[in-house]
């Protein structure tokens, strides 16, 4: 009955990385290849699939530094994502005021009628009608300048909270791209082991013709958070 591999070499497991696919790493995946297609490994007829305790090891591995990069993406955005919360409800009650100075300068634009422009305040009795009609409309006018530029900084307001978000958003964005990418760079240096692997299995295998025509390794598979599948990773 054939052996069950204990997996990879302790020296490779300390010394392989994440990023570049090393000489190291090579020889790794050469020697466990060969190895475990010495012992028979998986035994096809008992297991049915491509399953070995490296194959296991690389999946696993590649899990769990994946999930450190997006732990490490959470910490760092954390602060920004506050940042983020906070200015969209700024953004929010600044919308509203801005609402509001522009129905104040819809009130005020209004033409006066004739009775208000006519309207005569006290020591106007005896003043021309031209003159007070003049003095009405200078009255509207002060009023309406204020709140167009009541209007004019509630607007500038929001444009500065506007932009102020859109940048922490495109950071946001930025940072989770870069983890997407750490995450998919780590998901393809561990399909290239276990394919470097695979073939050297292949090749020592009683049954490798077999293994190869039949069955391939499935390999460790890309976190849905990594393609925003899930919309795991906050916005």
């Amino acid at each position: 009955m054939a052996r069950k591999s204990s997996g990879p070499d302790k020296p490779a497991v300390r010394k392989a990385h994440h990023g570049r696919y090393g000489a190291v790493a090579r020889v790794s995946d050469h020697f466990n290849g060969g190895r475990d297609g010495k012992k028979t490994l998986p035994d096809i007829e008992l297991d049915g699939s491509v399953s070995t305790p490296t194959l296991e090891f690389h999946a696993h591995r590649a899990a769990s530094a994946q999930h450190v990069e997006r732990i490490r993406y959470l910490m760092e955005c954390e602060e920004l994502a506050v940042s983020v919360s906070v200015l969209r409800q700024r953004l929010a009650t600044a919308g509203k005021e801005l609402d509001q100075r522009q129905q104040a300068v819809t009130d005020l634009s209004g033409p006066l009628s004739d009775e208000q422009l006519g309207q005569r305040r006290a020591g106007e009795h005896r003043t021309a009608e031209a003159i007070v009609r003049s003095r009405r409309a200078a009255e509207r006018a002060r009023p309406l300048a204020a709140a167009r530029l009541a209007r004019t900084e509630a607007a500038d307001r929001v444009s500065a909270l506007e932009l102020e978000l859109s940048s922490l958003e495109a950071l946001l964005s930025v940072r989770q791209e870069i983890a997407a990418s750490r995450a998919a760079f780590i998901h393809e240096n561990a399909l290239r082991r276990v394919a470097s692997y695979f073939r050297r299995l292949v090749r020592r295998h009683p049954q490798g013709q077999r293994i190869n025509a039949a069955l391939k390794p499935g390999g460790p598979e890309l976190p849905s958070w990594a393609n925003g599948s899930d919309g795991a990773l906050p916005r």
